[in-house]
């Protein structure tokens, strides 16, 4: 049960400060290390089952390569928050008119970790139903 409740980010979706919170500098959040890390056994797991079904490497290369996003937010959380900062940073300084919805870091980050898996799903029940034919 406290796995499952790690899981919860500790932050709002959309935030009110303008930078990424200095907490979120030093070490990687605990809700997405998590997710990071459900992301990367469910890639493996989906790879794995649609590489024996269809007997072919194509579902473990599309595994292999949907599952290096997960470990860049996990491996990399630093070089994350910079690039989440200057491209908060240049989305002002190009259009300052523009609407500013800062989204929380923590939810792009779990957004990156869950679409990353279902977009595997996806592509892996379209490539077994095009080798199985």
């Amino acid at each position: 049960m406290r796995f499952w409740k790690t899981l919860i980010p500790d932050e709002p979706l959309i935030s009110h400060s303008e930078a990424v919170p200095p907490r979120h500098t030093k070490r990687i959040p605990p809700a997405v290390r998590g997710w990071s890390v459900v992301s990367i056994v469910a890639n493996g797991l989906v790879a794995g089952l649609s590489t024996a079904i269809s007997r072919d490497a194509a579902p473990l290369l599309l595994g292999a390569i949907f599952t290096l996003f997960p470990l860049y937010i996990l491996f990399f959380w630093n070089d994350v928050i910079s690039m989440v900062n200057t491209s908060k940073q240049r989305a002002i300084e190009q259009s300052p008119f523009a609407v500013r919805i800062n989204f929380g870091v923590q939810w792009i980050a779990i957004s990156v970790c869950v679409g990353t898996t279902a977009i595997l799903c996806i592509t892996s029940v379209v490539a077994v139903a095009r080798i199985t034919r």
